[in-house]
């Protein structure tokens, strides 16, 4: 029942409850136990709805708790879109802003301790970020889907924070972590341990940091099989890949070897050159990658996520006669071929035929003959 039981004046000078507060001895004489507002900063508190708003909303109001103790609280009705099922339970979870608190306190000790322990390695990095700090700041922005960008990576304890932070709420964030092939000094430990740079500690600690989040999600799930009813997956993708920056796979054009069997520079790999030429024509290196056999011909692929390919390229296979059939069930943006992989020119020109009938308003197909 809404009440008012005190002096609206003396509650501005006063801080004693027995002095403001007067009660409604009728109704507690039949049982019903006044409650107050909680205390703010050891002074009395005070209500945040006035009475009217509170009797407007009261079939919104409910009170739990027990004696001496009761908390008075507003329902709060959630759209069933947002509920999902996990492992058969229902859930649901809230996203909240929130501004961050003017001084934040961790150990640079702790962080030296998590990669210590994770690469079973002391003095493995100087003074590695905390995980603890990272994944704080990294719950601090709403969005469970977002990139983020780490230019000077390090050890990667900004990988293993944002994937723990994915394992913990079910989200989709991914990073990118950026660093120079530092080389570790000669008489380090790392160096000793095999590192021979910056680069190889990070990729290393997030190998490891995916398995051990990984493993801690399964024994938390009591179950090695972390799919849920509705299929969505939430087991966090632990997954990364390591790209180089350095110069273009193909062999610069020499007029006496014109005729060279092999494009390709000393040590690099087909799949070195597949993200070579994807890049150029503007598709992002992020894009899940595959080898696919279309036809019996071996291709290099870009898929979707139900691994459906939308680029193909054939790059160190020769090109079967019934290719081009074959690739007609799909919706292609991009298909690239090597000359050379044409076994004839019937094959060739079959091929460009049946693709360039792909290539219409709606479909904007590209061909491109490497």
């Amino acid at each position: 029942i809404p009440e008012e039981d005190y002096d609206k004046e003396l509650a501005k000078l006063s801080n004693n409850l027995d002095e403001v507060y007067y009660g409604n001895s009728e109704l507690m004489a039949i049982g019903f136990i006044p409650i107050r507002p909680p205390e703010v900063r050891g002074k009395l508190g005070c209500w945040t709805w006035s009475i009217d708003k509170f009797r407007d909303e009261i079939n919104n109001i409910v009170i739990t708790g027990k004696k001496n103790s009761y908390a008075v609280k507003k329902r709060t009705f959630i759209n069933p879109n947002d509920v999902k099922t996990e492992n058969g339970k229902l859930v649901y979870r809230v996203i909240t802003e929130s501004n961050s608190r003017s001084i934040i306190e961790y150990s640079t000790n702790d962080g030296t301790s998590t990669l210590s322990e994770l690469l079973n390695l002391q003095g493995a990095f100087d003074n590695p970020k905390n995980v603890d700090m990272l994944e704080y700041l990294i719950k601090l922005i709403p969005a469970n889907d977002f990139t983020m960008l780490d230019f000077f990576s390090g050890s990667a304890s900004s990988a293993h924070a944002l994937m723990k932070v994915n394992a913990e709420d079910g989200g989709n964030r991914r990073y990118i972590c950026v660093q120079l092939p530092e080389v570790t000094p000669d008489d380090s430990e790392a160096k000793k341990a095999g590192y021979k740079n910056i680069c190889e500690i990070g990729k290393e600690r997030i190998r490891r940091a995916g398995d051990k989040i990984l493993s801690e999600l399964q024994a938390k799930h009591k179950s090695n099989d972390l799919l849920v009813n509705d299929s969505q997956t939430i087991a966090p993708d632990i997954g990364f890949k390591v790209f180089k920056l350095d110069t273009s796979n193909v062999k610069p054009f020499d007029s006496k070897d014109m005729f060279a069997d092999n494009l390709l520079v000393t040590g690099r790999s087909t799949l070195d050159l597949f993200y070579e030429l994807v890049l150029k024509q503007g598709y992002s290196l992020d894009y899940r990658q595959t080898i696919l056999d279309i036809g019996g011909t071996k291709c290099y692929a870009l898929i979707n996520t139900d691994g459906k390919p939308f680029v193909l390229a054939v790059l160190d296979d020769n090109v079967k006669p019934n290719f081009a059939t074959q690739i007609l069930k799909y919706a292609l943006t991009l298909v690239i071929v090597k000359d050379d992989c044409f076994n004839s020119d019937e094959v060739k020109l079959n091929t460009l035929a049946t693709l360039e009938q792909l290539q219409n308003k709606d479909n904007p197909l590209q061909i491109r003959i490497v």
